[in-house]
């Protein structure tokens, strides 16, 4: 896709990016360093830097900063330190982390409200997350919030390359987003895989946390590129995406923030799939770029049938679609570089002076950090910990 370059941000000779994030994986790859390297390439900022949250990197940085993108939950102290200096930042959340499902079990980290009710700018990959936020926050969120489409650097695709599908594609970042549907849709892909002889390639950290699927091949978790590039190289296969559609309110909440990045994946780079019908999937404007299925084992059953014999066969055009509309340029140049212009720093601060100021504040933190850190060492569970973290630091306030 050619996309038109711009100058930079108002016309400014410098516009640089400091980026703080604890996720350096896929996370920081998909919703920071993609759109980042893409607002690089089109010239409409000078440069960026993405830190961990010890901020080291920045003890001795000169260069000046003129925006301050934070990425998901970081230590309290860090959008402390911003907020009570009025400093302006963009917060990018891809979750309702404010919820926890059922499948998983999390602390909830109430650090998060801090950095939602200070942030300039609240930036997600669609309005549906804003309002679960909004309903976990108690904040106002909307009018400040801007959204910004998960997107991919996609390189093309032909027609030729797409075939009957020679596997199934199952790829998870975390485990299964799945409770009272896992038997029935484990099965239904066993049984289908069985049939047809195809292995079940499992990629990610840890799909199925007990099940065993038949041809089953277990990849592990990759880096995000090597994910994509995986995804471009491999003959077509059939991509398996289900999330759980009979939950509790709380998990139903965690599971309706997530996006369509599958959709992404799988039909963007013209491997058929199959999505469970949940709020992701039926709110995305791809709900029909793939088929949809209720949570039960005919429906797997039948939607992989039909994606195997007849499906693959119209998925170029769809693949085509997705490329051109969430194209990591398009979306950094028409989302990304408008949300985080809004949070520009009244005036430029130099990485070192970024760094004293969080430190600052992080004093304060302190004998709550080293208690924990030692607690952790002589074995008591990480969860247990944050949540008595929160009880103190609320008595602190």
């Amino acid at each position: 896709m050619m996309v038109q370059m711009n100058n930079l941000a108002d016309n400014d000779d410098h516009f640089r990016v400091l980026a703080i994030t604890s996720h350096q994986g896929a996370i920081a790859e998909l919703r920071l360093l993609n759109p980042l390297r893409a607002l690089h390439r089109m010239h409409l900022i000078t440069g960026y830097e993405v830190v961990d949250t010890n901020l080291d990197r920045l003890k001795k940085d000169s260069r000046l900063y003129h925006v301050i993108l934070i990425q998901r939950a970081v230590p309290e102290y860090i959008y402390q330190a911003l907020n009570i200096r009025d400093i302006p930042y963009a917060l990018d959340i891809d979750d309702n982390i404010l919820a926890i499902p059922a499948y998983r079990d999390d602390a909830r980290y109430t650090g998060i409200l801090t950095g939602l009710s200070g942030c300039t700018t609240l930036i997600t990959p669609h309005t549906r997350l804003v309002a679960l936020l909004e309903k976990y926050s108690g904040y106002s969120l909307m009018g400040k919030s801007v959204v910004a489409p998960n997107a991919l650097p996609y390189y093309g695709i032909t027609e030729e390359t797409i075939s009957q599908p020679k596997q199934l594609l199952w790829i998870q970042s975390d485990i299964a987003a799945l409770t009272a549907s896992l038997d029935e849709i484990v099965r239904a892909v066993g049984d289908f895989a069985r049939r047809y002889s195809l292995p079940i390639v499992l990629i990610g950290k840890n799909v199925l946390e007990d099940a065993i699927l038949p041809n089953q091949v277990i990849m592990g978790e990759i880096d995000f590129t090597a994910n994509l590039q995986l995804l471009e190289q491999y003959p077509t296969g059939i991509g398996v995406a289900p999330l759980e559609t009979s939950a509790d309110e709380e998990t139903g909440d965690f599971i309706a923030g997530k996006s369509d990045l599958k959709m992404l994946l799988f039909t963007g780079y013209g491997h058929p799939g199959v999505y469970s019908r949940s709020p992701p999937y039926e709110d995305s404007p791809f709900r029909d770029c793939g088929i949809l299925v209720s949570n039960t084992y005919d429906d797997w059953y039948h939607a992989l049938e039909f994606q195997y014999h007849t499906g693959w066969k119209n998925v170029f055009p769809d693949a085509l679609r997705i490329q051109e509309e969430r194209d990591i340029h398009r979306i950094a140049r028409d989302n990304w570089m408008p949300a985080i212009e809004r949070s520009r720093l009244d005036k430029p601060m130099s990485g070192r002076e970024i760094y004293a100021t969080v430190m600052r504040t992080r004093r304060r933190y302190m004998p709550m950090l080293k208690g924990y850190q030692v607690l952790l060492k002589l074995g008591v569970q990480k969860n247990a910990l944050l949540n008595l973290y929160y009880i103190l630091n609320n008595r602190l306030r």
